[in-house]
């Protein structure tokens, strides 16, 4: 096989490869509240105040963001309102809050959102909770007086896409010089001495 058919090939399969990638919906966790504080950027206990669904996620389903009214801040700094972000239900952990539900939020600060799951503790707000909390990271603090900054609405997912097309565009244009200089007729030399 041709060189430039070999190529034409790999980027052929590289774009149909890029374009359906989905994430895996495997959720499986061994959670231990204790280890998940000590890991966490944030942890808090709050009110959830509105929910958004939709096209946020770092892959192409869709993420659930959470904004929540806080009541008391254990570990990191929050507003009195923060954002929380976690992806769909089911296979990659989500979690499912209700609007006016008490929570414990642990999660990661990513910019101006908290990404959080099942697998990092949070939940509901129950009594054994709150006494797990004070006990590894002692009494809490009131939240700072000032509301958090909504976040921007952009997606990995999408910058991802835009730039994986951009290589792939780029790709096959030099695919595309290579085979028309390829098929150009050699230059003739005229012939000497006759």
């Amino acid at each position: 096989m041709k060189p430039w058919r070999v190529l034409v090939l790999v980027l052929l399969t590289m774009t149909f490869s890029l374009t359906s990638l989905a994430p895996a919906h495997a959720c499986s966790c061994a959670f231990d509240l204790p280890t998940s504080v000590e890991r966490a950027d944030v942890v808090l206990r709050g009110t959830v105040v509105a929910v958004k669904e939709g096209s946020l996620g770092r892959y192409r389903g869709s993420q659930t963001r959470y904004s929540v009214r806080v009541i008391e801040v254990f570990k990191g700094t929050a507003g009195r309102t923060v954002h929380v972000s976690t992806e769909p239900i089911g296979g990659t952990c989500g979690v499912r809050l209700a609007t006016g539900q008490d929570v414990t939020v642990v999660g990661l600060r990513q910019g101006r959102v908290i990404e959080t799951d099942i697998c990092r503790g949070t939940r509901g707000t129950t009594t054994a909770t709150r006494t797990v909390l004070v006990d590894r990271l002692g009494a809490p603090r009131a939240p700072t007086p000032v509301d958090e900054p909504a976040p921007v609405e952009r997606s990995f997912g999408d910058i991802a896409r835009w730039g994986a097309g951009a290589v792939l565009l780029v790709l096959a244009a030099g695919v595309a010089a290579v085979v028309v200089r390829r098929r150009r007729p050699a230059a003739t030399s005229p012939v000497r001495g006759r």
